[in-house]
């Protein structure tokens, strides 16, 4: 990789993809991020199962709205130092872990993102297959013999859809927010017909807005609302704390307010209500609750129905997992290499490690995926603390974009060797708590609220050795 790099700019932290970029886009594309975000099936799954919790209808919507809104603040404020400097996450990462040291959150996020990209294309196939074997069950025979712990049907549906996406990525930017800017508003015109006909077939009065098998009451019904909401945050974890690498692009911070407000509260409501309708309705219509919203649309007796909905919902899973598991690992993954790593190769370092993790493997094995996957997320939580606090009290909103490009000992940002070990001691007993949570049995009452204890740890550690160790920045140059 060969560009011009603007003076005094390390070709060991720079490249025009991690650098300032003019900023162009609305309130809607930010809207539309959000849409992709929730409008797949792992969203539709995840709103159903929040109803199903024993909880009555109002006792849901108030923890959807609580969680909502907290995730919609946190949204705000990370999108802050990004569309103020117009640059990714892992260049944002900087300010508080030095320039190299900045690779630390990056890596691990980018860890985090191959295997969630690994696995969720894997799930989507698995759906598109389920409607392949609809119109072809002629097929089937091919989903039997297995390589790699995988069929021949299913590496043919997988190998489809990592290839389609890996398109989309190829495009740049630009082509990802017109394919989110269409995906959501997609999604929602299948699921409000989809719930019409829902409602046609089993009549309003068999609908109901509680999925569960058993009703709460008194304090067992309000511990489990707090539940509920904290699952509401730990659901967004991911995209919230990719969401620098978005709101670089936005004109401005009104903007940013605006879409999440759209995009979050007003968006995920909506999309959970229906979902509900759905769900709810697919018991008295098919004999059985079906909470896969491509196993209902397969049901559907007209072949056309059948096709838009699959279609809406692969889609849909295809728009999220661009936005949450390619586009970040793609900027931590050339944040390690500037020189030698482009935002396209990086994303395709992490497309490529996502097959050979044979995400099917993983997911098939709930004691592996837990050990990885709950390791990984026991590190979001502190990076939010730390970010956070370093930009908000420790810097006070201040960023000089230059020096975050700037690898020379007395670089603002160079702290010691180019590592800010301060944020280091904050985020290694900060994940660590994290980890007993997840896997010590006496704490598992405590492990819906890892994300909120990681944050809070990682922020208060780094809070309190900051001013011990007295870690001074000279003033920076761009006021907030």
């Amino acid at each position: 990789m060969s560009e011009q790099l603007p003076k005094g700019y390390s070709p060991r932290l720079y490249n025009q993809d991690l650098g300032p970029l003019p900023q162009k886009w609305n309130w809607y594309n930010i809207f539309a991020f959000w849409m992709s975000d929730v409008h797949s099936v792992g969203g539709y799954v995840f709103a159903a199962s929040l109803f199903a919790l024993g909880l009555a209808s109002w006792q849901v919507l108030i923890a959807l709205l609580v969680g909502i809104c907290i995730v919609q603040l946190i949204a705000n404020l990370v999108a802050k130092p990004s569309q103020k400097a117009a640059v990714p996450y892992p260049v944002i990462c900087r300010l508080a872990f030095g320039v190299f040291g900045a690779n630390i959150p990056a890596v691990i996020r980018g860890l985090i993102a191959v295997a969630w990209y690994g696995i969720q294309t894997y799930l989507a196939s698995s759906a598109l297959i389920i409607v392949v074997l609809r119109f072809f069950p002629q097929m089937a025979v091919y989903a039997e013999p297995h390589f790699a712990g995988l069929s021949y049907l299913g590496w043919l549906g997988f190998l489809s859809l990592w290839v389609l996406q890996a398109a989309v990525f190829w495009a740049g930017m630009e082509s990802i927010r017109r394919f989110i800017d269409w995906a959501g508003p997609v999604v929602y015109a299948v699921m409000f017909a989809l719930a019409g006909w829902i409602v046609w077939k089993a009549g309003w009065s068999n609908i109901s807005f509680t999925l569960a098998e058993k009703s709460l009451s008194g304090w067992q019904a309000f511990g489990q609302v707090i539940v509920a909401t904290a699952l509401v945050v730990s659901y967004f974890s991911g995209p919230t704390l990719n969401f620098g690498d978005f709101s670089r692009y936005c004109r401005s911070m009104q903007d940013v307010r605006r879409g999440n407000f759209w995009g979050l509260p007003v968006n995920f409501l909506a999309f959970s209500l229906v979902t509900v309708v759905i769900v709810s309705g697919t018991l008295p219509v098919f004999g059985e609750m079906l909470h896969d919203p491509i196993a209902t649309v397969s049901r559907i007796d007209n072949s056309m129905a059948v096709l838009l909905g699959a279609f809406a919902f692969v889609t849909a899973t295809i728009g999220i997992n661009i936005v949450a598991n390619f586009v970040s690992p793609a900027f931590d993954f050339a944040n390690v290499a500037p020189s030698k790593i482009s935002w396209r190769a990086g994303g395709m370092i992490a497309a490529v490690a996502s097959v050979f993790i044979t995400p099917w493997n993983l997911f098939n094995n709930p004691l592996m995926i837990h050990y990885t996957l709950d390791i990984l997320a026991a590190f979001i939580g502190p990076l939010f603390g730390i970010l956070l606090v370093d930009f908000y009290l420790i810097k006070k909103q201040k960023i000089d974009v230059d020096a975050l490009f700037d690898d020379s000992p007395s670089g603002r940002y160079y702290f010691d060797g180019g590592v800010n070990w301060t944020a280091v001691k904050a985020l290694v007993p900060a994940a660590l708590v994290g980890v007993a949570i997840t896997f010590t049995p006496a704490l598992q009452g405590m492990a819906n609220f890892a994300w909120f204890t990681g944050c809070f740890l990682g922020g208060l550690f780094f809070l309190v050795l900051a001013r011990r160790e007295q870690v001074r920045v000279p003033a920076p140059m761009v006021a907030g």
